[in-house]
């Protein structure tokens, strides 16, 4: 009988085990790789209108950082993703060295308040709850 319950709880223990792993592999590789950032898809867009010469460029790493390349600056952080595609972005910080764009600007700026994503084919959502969406495509 003890060797059953001994058997018993070894088998419990894979199968927690085994579905801590599981939530990890939902992050998606797709993830991990460089965005051009594309329009805000917001009431208040209009606001920050975008240069069409150039485009913010967000990439995310597999070691849970990223770095975003703005008309000047450069910013970098670190992110977290947990189940139903949730994504939480932190630790941000940018180099000053002179005036990014209205758009630029807004989008570090929102970062912070990014709560999921999607990813649809080469199209990535970053969605801020009460503001809107960032739509992005891959670089």
């Amino acid at each position: 009988m003890n060797n059953m319950k001994n058997w018993l709880a070894v088998f419990f223990v894979f199968i927690l085990m085994g579905s801590c792993r599981k939530d990890e592999a939902n992050i998606p590789d797709d993830l991990y790789n460089s965005w051009e950032v594309e329009n805000f898809i917001s009431i208040e867009s209009m606001s920050y209108a975008k240069d069409n010469n150039y485009s913010p460029v967000i990439t995310f790493k597999k070691d849970n950082t990223f770095n975003v390349k703005l008309d000047v600056n450069n910013c970098g952080g670190s992110f977290s993703v947990s189940g139903n595609n949730g994504i939480k972005i932190s630790a941000l910080f940018c180099t000053e060295i002179c005036c990014d764009s209205d758009f630029s600007t807004k989008f570090v700026s929102k970062l912070s308040e990014v709560e999921s994503y999607s990813i649809e084919g080469e199209s990535l959502i970053l969605n801020v709850r009460g503001w809107g969406m960032i739509n992005l495509k891959r670089n």
